[in-house]
């Protein structure tokens, strides 16, 4: 298997030195043993025409790809404006299906949200259902996502044989305890440090579901390369709830009935 991964980087040299810092920070693992072997690193730009690249090289690309699996955007839901996810999650999907349909296969593989489900109306949701665009509401990230998906399923009237994964909270690996890098700017540990501030959590909102990345990873490669398993949707997330009363219980943090709670919220709030 190789696989070939476009970095967004001013030069090619530093696509490599990106990458492999990355690497280093989450594995402790120099990427060079893999270089030129199993992976193929180089410079892109996803949002760009051509995926950034020349037209010529572009072309050549998409002879030597069976299958893409589509994990890059902004994932913050802080600070950005509707235009900068919009291309990050939607722009950059587009351009990645109009090249799928260049590769011989036609194979792509859609990283996306659970949490799009908020957007759906009634009681409780599948695997076959996507929300109408009409349903969104003000989460501008969780907007760029659900479009996201809308056009993976248009592409599939156009050759393109594709699946969609709905992931859960991504929150650190499993195998090492490595939370993301930026980890400022995620929703989850934003409000676990809230909890902590504050000592308590509501009983009725305790129980959170965590997906370790490692482990997510390894579901979603069993899934994608089987013919029999294309043009679905998939919730790959933990079953099984962490308890955050529990887990925040040495830091302080202990469980309250809801109204309680929203009282130390209002506490908090004069602050």
């Amino acid at each position: 298997c190789l696989i070939f991964l476009p970095v967004r980087a001013p030069s090619q040299l530093q696509a490599v030195v990106r990458l492999n810092a990355k690497y280093q920070f989450y594995f402790a693992k120099n990427l060079q043993e893999l270089l030129g072997k199993r992976l193929i690193v180089f410079k892109a730009d996803l949002e760009e025409p051509f995926l950034g690249l020349m037209q010529v090289e572009y072309q050549e690309l998409a002879k030597k790809v069976d299958s893409i699996i589509h994990s890059a955007g902004l994932v913050g839901q802080y600070g950005y404006q509707y235009d900068e996810l919009y291309g990050a999650n939607v722009g950059m999907t587009i351009n990645l299906l109009e090249f799928a349909r260049l590769t011989d296969s036609k194979r792509f593989h859609h990283i996306s949200s659970i949490n799009i489900l908020s957007c759906v109306s009634a009681t409780f949701a599948t695997e076959d259902d996507v929300p109408p665009l009409a349903e969104v509401g003000n989460n501008i990230y969780l907007q760029t996502k659900l479009i996201a998906e809308h056009e993976v399923i248009k592409y599939r009237n156009k050759g393109v044989n594709s699946n969609i994964y709905r992931l859960g909270n991504l929150a650190f690996i499993a195998a090492n305890s490595k939370a993301r890098e930026n980890v400022q700017e995620d929703g989850f540990y934003n409000w676990l440090r809230y909890l902590m501030h504050i000592k308590c959590t509501a009983k009725m909102i305790t129980n959170v579901e965590i997906s370790p990345v490692d482990i997510t990873a390894a579901a979603i490669v069993k899934l994608f390369a089987v013919n029999s398993l294309q043009n679905q949707i998939y919730h790959v997330l933990n079953p099984n709830c962490f308890c955050l009363s529990k887990m925040l219980k040495g830091a302080g943090v202990r469980p309250l009935r809801f109204g309680l709670f929203i009282d130390r919220l209002l506490e908090d709030a004069k602050n």
